[in-house]
């Protein structure tokens, strides 16, 4: 099992393809050479990078041609995910039809849920099993194709049945962001899905973590143009800057606002 400093550096090697030992040794310039040598000896020992002249590979695709799989996932930026998950758990009110998207963000939300009254539609299996132990909640799971590095179901059948239901309100997921590639992930089949479910809800809640920010994969579900609030910990002025110029509201931690007065904020986008 890799430690805090370690993940980060296979995070760092991930994102980029590969990375010189120089590169690495500055992130951690109070660390030895020798202790960095041991870090990426241990990551190569688990079979997440290769060793290469003068540094390291990763041993798989890049984030810009694949997705993690779901655990590996929930195990990066958790602190991001839980206070996205806290703001985005204190908009969802009873009364509604709300659509979870599938996601390690949005599988972290539902922990923060009050043992409330809900309907939601999920395309995600392990979230709906984790709404279906809460005796109040009304879970409708989409049927479909099951992705195994998502665990969400998608394809015709996730599309077919979507039809016959109403969404008021979808909370989003997305593998990544950028300016110019809007929000985007790794399967067809979830991106149609994705961009059903926008099309259908009345107001849609993008999660969006700092670590997705810059990273493109291959497909487009969505641009900021289509979304009506954005929740995220990401203090990217340009993200912001292009938030404000298609009329986003964005919700992130330090932002000033209680949960009430985001939830207003919802209500009054919903009238």
């Amino acid at each position: 099992m890799l430690n805090e400093r370690q993940t980060k550096i296979l995070e760092f090697i991930a994102r980029n393809g590969e990375a010189k030992n120089a590169e690495i040794k500055a992130m951690y310039p109070d660390y030895s050479d020798m202790t960095i040598w041991r870090d990426l000896e241990k990551i190569e020992a688990e079979g997440h990078i290769r060793r290469i002249w003068g540094g390291a590979a990763y041993a798989g695709h890049t984030p810009k041609q694949r997705e993690h799989n779901f655990n590996f996932r929930m195990k990066q930026s958790t602190a991001a995910k839980e206070e996205i998950s806290k703001i985005a758990s204190a908009v969802i009110k009873t009364g509604r039809s709300y659509f979870f998207d599938a996601g390690s963000t949005i599988y972290t939300m539902t922990g923060f849920l009050p043992d409330e009254r809900y309907t939601i539609i999920t395309s995600a299996a392990n979230v709906a099993v984790e709404l279906a132990h809460r005796a109040n909640c009304s879970v409708t799971l989409l049927g479909g194709q099951l992705d195994p590095v998502t665990l969400s179901c998608s394809g015709t059948q996730s599309l077919d049945m979507l039809e016959d239901l109403n969404v008021e309100v979808a909370i989003m997921a997305t593998s990544g962001y950028s300016a110019y590639s809007g929000f985007t992930c790794g399967s067809i089949n979830e991106s149609q899905l994705k961009k059903r479910v926008i099309n259908k809800s009345r107001l849609t809640v993008m999660l969006l973590d700092h670590d997705k920010v810059g990273t493109n994969l291959p497909y487009t579900f969505s641009t900021l143009g289509n979304i009506d609030i954005l929740i995220t910990d990401s203090r990217s002025q340009e993200l912001l800057k292009d938030a404000g110029s298609h009329n986003v509201t964005v919700f992130y931690p330090g932002d000033g606002l209680t949960p009430a007065d985001r939830l207003a904020v919802c209500e009054k986008l919903l009238h």
